[in-house]
């Protein structure tokens, strides 16, 4: 059973529709990468001519006595393996200029290289800082980032046995990113709101804006890249005033080294990554050149926002590919995340992030199939599939330099690697279903490029054995009464509660309090194991007792608890609360109740 009946791939269909029914179409195929695939073949390589719904000329429009002209523009599909190449290496037939509509003409993806002999070279500039600033770190600093990023954003989002693969692979990469560029903590929810909206209008600029109509998607993303930008050159600004003027006295409850870190800023040794050295944003200004602040901040955005959502869809096509194979079983038995990094650096040869790129011709430019005029804008079509050694992200095969080549790949590998390698040794990793048909979901990924969400599962009491339970239930009126009463009755109880506790052998803490103002009771916990099974052992040891709690909480609930076990459990389910933002700490996440009780001198 499938939630959608989908017809078979038929590129006949093309032929009986008009244009917009066509680009629809083919719209459709793209975002489903088998029919997608299909295509390609089909196509095998010729030019294909897709009526976009991209203006047909830039903004700003022309004044209001000359309409700006309407219908379709045409954008040029190219996917033949050596017309590829040469659109990614000749900058004298092909411009990156599509990109300014995200970052405006200074943005180094939208910058082409200057011709020879007519300096200056501004894309050269801009790459050789982003490299040499990005070299800094020594492959074994960045794997001690790497290691410390991931359990950071591991913390919440792995608390749940269900978990999002995409939005862990893009939390820790806000956690590796913020903290090698020198963010503070406060910083992150900028960071993230500057990735996902710069990413989004990344992928729209790419693809987005021949098939669907966003026209808020790129004003976003400018105005989130925007308040990075503010926030990145105060930082830049503060680190060199730190440098010059630590702040004195020290501030309270820190160590000396705080006096030269911005307000806010955690030192890395405090994290204990002081061998890391220095965050990027320190050193930025010594490598600028002439490249002043504003081109400082440009570029930082454009290395956050492209490596945060290529870390993340690269991650769930990579987990995708091997879940449920000797591959994974194979990679798994390594003891160490470097030991991937190999494994990695194929996995992103043969499932590139970034599977489309744009591109406008200069002049008339003769492809497989036919000829592309002049001032034409172009997709890229990547497929690794087909092209052995294709430049992708964060590849290339080394025999013709890219213009634009991924400047990032050291950077990001050892990321990856180390997120590879935490989330294939989950215990119990494995797919999950649709709950109305059965099928494994995949990854969903945003027309056909950037993956947004890969629901997956593990067996989480393995690696987290405790569990909170914070149950919050009103009282019935009047309030004051049944608090007294309930106070009776927990006390009276107490020594039958207490057993009932040790009886269970799986709780590490318990108690009850009157809350909002005693108009509540709250029930808290920490426990081990199943939530059902935990409830029910309650239901039927003590049942009793919660029959005198209920009378005096306004909660609907058929007694006695003895004889209704499933709805006393899913009524506790109802009214249990998650704590917030999921953060639940333990000093001993592996140890249950009965490890600890075997220890001479813990067992009451």
């Amino acid at each position: 059973m499938r939630r959608f009946k989908r017809p078979d791939f038929d590129p006949a269909e093309l032929k009986r529709l008009g244009p917009e029914r066509a680009t629809q179409l083919i719209f459709d195929w793209w975002r489903d990468d088998t029919d997608r695939e299909a295509w390609f073949d089909h196509l095998n390589g010729a030019l294909y001519w897709i009526a976009s719904r991209a203006p047909i000329q830039d903004d700003p429009a022309p004044p209001r006595s000359q309409p700006a002209p309407q219908g379709h523009a045409r954008v040029a599909l190219i996917s033949d393996p050596g017309n590829v190449r040469h659109a990614l290496s000749s900058s004298a037939d092909y411009s990156n200029i599509p990109y300014a509509e995200l970052g405006g003409a200074g943005f180094m993806l939208a910058i082409d290289p200057a011709p020879p002999n007519r300096p200056p070279d501004w894309h050269a500039r801009q790459r050789a800082l982003a490299v040499q600033a990005l070299g800094a770190y020594q492959p074994a600093q960045l794997a001690v980032a790497a290691q410390w990023a991931v359990r950071q954003a591991a913390l919440l989002s792995l608390r749940a046995a269900h978990f999002d693969l995409a939005e862990f692979a893009e939390q820790a990469a806000l956690r590796y990113l913020g903290l090698l560029f020198g963010y503070s903590e406060r910083d992150h929810p900028l960071l993230e709101d500057a990735a996902r909206c710069g990413y989004r209008g990344l992928q729209y600029v790419i693809v987005g804006r021949h098939f669907v109509s966003e026209p808020g998607t790129l004003p976003a993303a400018q105005q989130a890249l925007a308040r990075l930008a503010t926030r990145t050159s105060a930082l830049i600004d503060e680190y060199a005033l730190r440098r010059r003027s630590p702040r004195w006295p020290r501030p309270p409850a820190t160590v000396d080294a705080a006096r030269k870190w911005p307000e806010g800023v955690q030192p890395w040794c405090e994290l204990g990554l002081s061998g890391l050295g220095e965050p990027l944003l320190h050193g930025l200004p010594a490598l600028a050149g002439e490249l002043n602040g504003n081109d400082l901040c440009n570029i930082v955005g454009g290395l956050l926002v492209g490596a945060v959502g290529n870390v993340q869809t690269a991650l769930c096509l990579m987990v995708a590919s091997l879940i449920g194979t000797s591959e994974a079983d194979a990679l798994r038995q390594k003891k160490e995340a470097c030991g991937l990094v190999s494994n990695v650096e194929r996995l992103l040869a043969r499932h590139p992030p970034v599977p489309f790129l744009p591109r406008r011709t200069r002049g008339r430019v003769p492809v497989k199939g036919g000829t592309v005029p002049a001032d034409t804008d172009c997709i890229v079509v990547l497929r690794a599939a087909q092209n052995a050694g294709c430049p992708h992200a964060w590849g290339n095969d080394g025999n013709a330099p890219l213009t634009h080549g991924c400047i990032g790949r050291a950077l990001i590998v050892p990321l990856l690697a180390e997120l590879l390698h935490h989330t294939l040794r989950l215990p119990g990793l494995d797919v999950t279903l649709d709950p109305l048909t059965g099928e494994e979901l995949k990854p969903e990924r945003l027309w056909g490029m950037g993956c947004l969400r890969y629901p997956l599962r593990y067996d989480r009491e393995k690696r987290l054995v405790q569990q909170p339970l914070i149950v919050v239930m009103p009282l019935k009126s009047p309030h004051a009464e049944h608090a007294e009463r309930l106070r009776r009755v927990i006390r009276a109880g107490a020594p039958r509660i207490q057993w009932a506790l040790d009886d269970s052998r799986h709780i590490h803490m318990a108690w009850f309090e009157l809350s909002d103002d005693e108009t509540a009771l709250t029930l808290r916990t920490v426990y081990d194991g199943d939530f059902d099974a935990y409830i029910q052992h309650f239901a039927l040891k003590v049942g009793d007792l919660f029959d005198q709690l209920f009378a005096s909480i306004d909660v609907a609930l058929p007694l006695p608890v003895v004889e209704n076990p499933d709805a006393f459990v899913e009524t506790i389910r109802r009214y249990n609360r998650a704590p917030l933002g999921g953060y639940f700490y333990s000093a001993y996440p592996n140890t249950d109740v009965a490890q600890i009780t075997r220890h001479p001198g813990v067992a009451p």
